[in-house]
């Protein structure tokens, strides 16, 4: 076989990659019957000469980030590092304009360090806002790592909602800065389960300047609905959309009705059985034994969770999923509001005195669930499942390791103002630095 002249043809690896990484049956057949590929997939004869230089390469089965071994491969490659780019991009583009929201929002991210590791936490782009544009879900995910409710209320596109969206979105614009444009609007949610997301997301796009990035899992319900959003989210220049995909039967459908090139900016979420994407043990998979679930979240808000239907506000991070925080975030204050004037008086009441990132003196001085003082060659050591390092290294007070979890902010600097005859101000210092570094937190937000 001999490829065609086009130099255009990373499309084609990135299809690959998704028949190798998302069905089973592809993986077999590559490895033990590669013949039979051209009479069980719709693959042209490029694809195939591509596949048999990926297998041949061993692209398929080594870590192929680093395998640049032909120029298909190499501008795909391209293609994935873009995307880290994006991403990271992304991330610092959430910065919030209100500076306790800014440093509040560090100091979760350096929680996060702590309780996901920075690997984890590099793909978390802390959003400061995102948007429910419904009430529940219509899919019903056995993997859904939020546990979305029922599909039971949509927020109808009229003169009156349409008129408040438009007030929110500027209200977010004027006490966010230009990190509101980066929100989602779905959480708990599919956005297509909103007839009307569209309209919503061309609102969204005429007052933030930016039109969101959607992820859905019913691509296959209205196809042309589908390839129509593509042309829009492209011509209003959309970086990146995402499907997530349940089963094989449905990826070759995907495949049989969108090119290669139609999908090349789209990234698919292989969720099938056989995948070799893993699960996240979150919300319907919390209490899963299965060895291919990672017990971490899936949530990428450190910010305002925004329900339009209940008109509600939550605030919200990041946090390992467990029995108290089933669904992988944590909420740490909640409201209604039923106007713009409301919604906006909330945002700034929470900034304000929600986001807490220094102790007060009846505060309850504790360590971040998952991180544990332990001792090791006659050093304390500050440790997690992702990190460690010497308690000496990021806090000059001695002894803290006896009043961590017993003492609250205010009797540990009388403690060492009478040991140590150090002024109560540097106690606070060290402490509120050991907040913000995600090491220690205050009682009253547990």
């Amino acid at each position: 076989m001999t490829l065609s002249s086009s130099s255009h043809q990373w499309p084609l690896v990135k299809r690959l990659f998704e028949l190798w990484n998302g069905d089973s049956s592809f993986r077999n057949a590559v490895e033990h019957d590669f013949d039979s590929l051209g009479k069980t997939y719709p693959l042209c004869t490029d694809s195939l000469t591509l596949a048999k230089q990926l297998w041949q390469d061993n692209s398929f089965t080594k870590h192929h980030y680093s395998r640049k071994t032909f120029p298909q491969l190499h501008q795909f490659m391209q293609h994935q590092q873009e995307l880290i780019t994006l991403r990271s991009q992304i991330r610092e583009d959430c910065t919030p304009l209100p500076a306790n929201f800014k440093k509040w929002r560090h100091c979760q991210i350096n929680r996060c360090d702590w309780q996901f590791g920075p690997e984890k936490n590099n793909t978390i782009i802390h959003m400061p806002i995102c948007f429910e544009l419904s009430q529940g879900c219509s899919v019903g995910c056995r993997f859904c790592g939020l546990s979305a409710p029922k599909l039971s209320s949509v927020f109808d596109y009229t003169p009156a909602t349409s008129r408040l969206w438009k007030e929110i979105l500027q209200v977010c614009r004027d006490i966010l800065g230009k990190s509101s444009s980066r929100a989602s609007l779905y959480w708990a949610t599919d956005p297509f389960d909103n007839p009307d997301y569209e309209r919503f997301c061309l609102d969204f796009h005429s007052i933030l300047d930016i039109f969101p990035q959607t992820t859905t899992a019913l691509a296959l319900a209205d196809i042309d609905r589908t390839r129509n959003f593509f042309r829009l989210s492209q011509e209003k220049g959309c970086e990146l959309n995402r499907l997530s995909v349940h089963s094989v039967a449905d990826l070759l459908t995907l495949h049989n009705n969108f090119s290669a090139e139609e999908l090349a900016r789209v990234e698919l979420v292989l969720q099938s059985k056989g995948s070799l994407q893993k699960k996240v043990g979150a919300g319907r998979l919390l209490n899963s034994n299965d060895k291919s679930v990672e017990k971490t979240t899936i949530s990428c808000a450190t910010g305002f969770l925004v329900n339009m239907v209940e008109k509600s506000v939550r605030l919200i991070s990041p946090w390992p999923a467990n029995a108290d925080h089933p669904s992988g975030y944590k909420t740490y204050d909640h409201g209604q509001f039923t106007n713009a004037v409301d919604f906006s008086s909330l945002l700034q009441q929470m900034i304000s005195t929600t986001m807490q990132h220094s102790f007060s003196s009846q505060d309850p001085v504790l360590l971040t669930p998952g991180i544990r003082c332990l001792t090791r060659e006659n050093t304390t050591l500050l440790s997690s499942a992702h990190r460690e390092v010497p308690l000496s290294q990021v806090s000059d007070l001695p002894r803290l390791r006896d009043l961590i979890g017993s003492h609250n902010a205010g009797e540990i600097a009388l403690h060492y103002l009478e040991t140590e005859g150090m002024e109560p101000v540097l106690t606070f210092m060290t402490l509120n630095s050991l907040l913000c570094s995600g090491i220690l937190q205050a009682g009253v937000q547990q």
